[in-house]
């Protein structure tokens, strides 16, 4: 499935001007300027980590990208956010509390494939 292996950002994105992606549209292009096509674990990584810019990963997005629920794919991670107060359950949003605003940095990572945790884990075992 090429959805659940892609992810892109659109032209005006980053500078959050219009005119590049409008001018794209008029002319009957894809107004894209970055696309990533990886593994499915790794586009789940990357689509959570931009998530987290709003404080929050929408349950329903998730599913309707990857055909498979949140809660199924890191319910081991959601349990151990939820039951330490850093995130909570608010209807289709997983979303970041007080707490877990403050502790952001060690939250994304928990998301990351298992391939990105074990390249983590051997950087820092050189170090221990």
């Amino acid at each position: 499935n090429m959805a659940a292996n892609s992810l892109y950002y659109n032209h005006g994105a980053a500078s959050k001007r219009m005119n590049r992606y409008q001018k794209l549209i008029s002319e009957g292009e894809l107004p894209v300027q970055d696309l990533y096509l990886l593994p499915a674990d790794e586009i789940m990584a990357k689509m959570i980590s931009v998530s987290f810019y709003f404080g929050y990963i929408n349950k329903d997005s998730f599913r309707n990208k990857f055909g498979v629920s949140l809660k199924e794919q890191f319910g081991d991670e959601m349990q151990f956010l939820t039951t330490n107060g850093l995130m909570e359950h608010n209807n289709e949003l997983f979303q970041l509390t007080k707490q877990g605003k403050d502790a952001i940095n060690g939250i994304i990572p928990l998301f990351y494939s298992d391939r990105s945790k074990e390249n983590l884990l051997s950087k820092v075992n050189k170090y221990v």
